[in-house]
């Protein structure tokens, strides 16, 4: 039994999580799990949760627990809550092998009643098992631990076949025996005793530094010197394992100084942590405030074994990119978990990392999972991130080719003349073919939709390419579309075949005779035939896009000239554009 089985926890009625009709729910957890969100609203207690809170259930057992010794801090009791309300831990266990005997799933009943989504909650593979605690019977002092009987209630709502009547089947299968139905409830949580699933937890404190002596208190980074002089220098019974969690430390050290020939010692006299690289030798504290702690965090990780280890804010002192490396790190060389506070839009890696959002609209903390792309971007924009901030326009505007870059251009300088090009948005160029002639799958879509994520602050403009009004759009582009709705980002499909669609008929002859004034071009009618597409009499060649969408866009226009479709679609990218930089929405804007 180890930290793979435990998928994460919940809480309700402790220090901000206040709201006593909402269980706040972190997780499931994978090896790293980030809690993000902005100053002051929760983050901490979320950790304080996990590593002061639920350990207690472990030591106890699950027998009565001293509330003084539970929720012993003076702010531990949200405001205003009354001591004879219960409060609610939810434990979140993964159905590995282990679990599932524990939990006895081998039995239909039970099978049953834990499949319904009042346990599963939206996952096939975690269960959770929501603990109310409230005042002993005794009046002892002391908190009786029960499973909540709203949850059973949850599951035999849903209708699945389960109702608390067959409790009593599962307790007498569990206990051989059953009764009423909280006594039936608790024979149940003996026998599962899910406590014994709660990890081992070791804090990290914001503040670290190294000291060589005194008392062990990893979590400060005291005592830390001898644990890794036992990981170089590893005795025979573990010296494999030991060895490579201090080679794997080596050559993180080497990857965060960029020196192939650096390496970490300890003196005999086990004093410090020396470096040695291409600056000559030194002591880890005087190699940089930055490194100094990255590389401190590390090795508190790589002493540590099968843990899960609470840090909070590890972006403290460090540039971006070696927040990402100690990310990297952590969940390739080591075999502890982590829940993690932070701040940082750097760490926000979901393919290494869970993550939940912590927020404070009112006066209590909410949780929320962050799954789609428009969550990452939503807690991406609640840090105070724009694109700008990591060297990215804060709003870009893809299109198939120079010439809707002349258009677009053009017609959100005539709608809102405050917005600039460069400052404000970015057009960039995808080309027409990657969606009119590359199936849904092609390797080239997928790149293209991958380099969409970059930056979700964006508008795609699609050629509809279709020959009549009720003509479907292809495969492609119809995946493309699906993938944009899913970061929260408008695709603009043009009302006609082609953007110069929306160009007025005359307007394009104009252009056309004017750029060609030697060659003849018979324009195809229609809204669903390329403007463009034909060639000139004659001739093998057809008139230049860009050429035409040059001379347009220098003549003069007015804005009720153009169709509806096209001035609220600018419309709707303007106001994300502002948006996106933080401006107030334009004087006359519904927004």
């Amino acid at each position: 039994m180890g930290v793979a089985d435990f998928a994460g926890f919940g809480v309700r009625g402790y220090r901000s999580f206040g709201d006593d009709e909402h269980l706040a729910l972190i997780g499931p957890m994978g090896k790293i799990h980030l809690v993000v969100g902005q100053n002051n609203v929760g983050k901490s207690n979320t950790l304080h949760v996990m590593a002061d809170v639920l350990p207690l259930l472990r030591r106890s057992s699950g027998s009565q627990v001293a509330t003084n010794e539970l929720f012993s801090g003076s702010f531990d009791t949200p405001e205003a809550w009354p001591t004879d309300r219960p409060r609610t831990l939810s434990l979140g266990l993964r159905l590995t092998e282990e679990v599932r005997t524990a939990l006895r799933l081998s039995n239909d009943v039970v099978q049953l009643w834990l499949s319904t989504q009042a346990y599963r909650r939206g996952s096939e593979n975690v269960v959770w098992l929501d603990l109310v605690l409230s005042a002993s019977s005794n009046n002892n002092g002391s908190l009786q631990v029960r499973l909540s009987l709203d949850q059973v209630h949850e599951a035999e709502a849903e209708g699945r076949g389960f109702s608390s009547g067959q409790l009593s089947s599962v307790s007498m299968n569990l206990t051989s025996g059953s009764g009423g139905l909280e006594h039936n409830l608790d024979s149940i949580l003996r026998v599962w005793s899910p406590w014994q699933f709660l990890p081992d937890v070791v804090w990290m404190d914001a503040v670290r530094q190294i000291t060589p002596g005194g008392d062990e208190n990893l979590q400060t980074g005291q005592g830390i010197v001898p644990r890794l002089a036992e990981l170089e220098r590893p005795g025979r019974a573990t010296y494999q394992q030991d060895r490579a969690r201090f080679d794997a430390l080596q050559a993180f050290v080497r990857d965060v100084l960029e020196d192939d020939e650096a390496r970490i010692e300890i003196p005999n006299d086990k004093s410090t942590i020396l470096i040695h690289g291409r600056f000559g030798m030194r002591e880890l504290g005087h190699v940089g405030t930055g490194l100094n702690e990255l590389i401190l965090i590390a090795t508190i990780a790589s002493i540590n074994q099968n843990a899960l280890i609470c840090v909070e804010e590890p972006e403290l002192h460090l540039h971006p990119t070696l927040q990402r490396k100690l990310i990297d790190y952590l969940h390739r060389e080591t075999s502890n978990h982590y829940l993690i506070s932070t701040h940082s839009a750097a760490m926000l890696n979901a393919e290494l990392a869970t993550i939940t959002h912590i927020e404070m609209p009112d006066k209590w903390s909410i949780a929320s999972p962050v799954i789609t792309p428009a969550d990452l971007a939503k807690v991406a924009s609640d840090l105070g991130n724009r694109a700008s901030d990591i060297v990215q326009s804060n709003f870009v505007i893809w299109v198939e080719g120079p010439s809707d870059r002349l258009y677009i251009r053009r017609w959100l300088e005539l709608h809102d003349p405050a917005l600039v090009e460069g400052a404000h948005f970015s057009i960039m160029f995808y080309g027409g073919a990657l969606l009119s002639h590359l199936t849904a799958d092609d390797a080239e879509v997928n790149d293209f939709i991958n380099l969409l994520r970059i930056n979700r602050n964006l508008a795609l403009v699609i050629d509809s390419d279709r020959a009549s009004e009720g003509d479907a759009l292809n495969a492609t582009k119809q995946r493309v579309i699906a993938e944009l709705e899913a970061l929260d980002a408008p695709a603009w499909v043009t009302e006609g075949y082609t953007i110069e669609n929306y160009i007025p008929r005359q307007v394009l002859k104009d252009a056309i005779d004017a750029t060609y004034p030697n060659h003849t071009y018979v324009m195809p009618s229609g809204s669903f035939k390329s403007p463009l597409g034909k060639t000139f009499q004659g001739s093998t060649s057809k008139p230049s896009k860009t050429t035409i969408a040059r001379y347009v866009v220098a003549q003069e226009a007015s804005w009720d000239e153009f169709s509806e479709h096209l001035t609220s679609s600018v419309s709707a990218i303007a106001e994300r554009i502002r948006s996106a930089n933080g401006l107030p929405p334009r004087p006359g804007d519904a927004s």
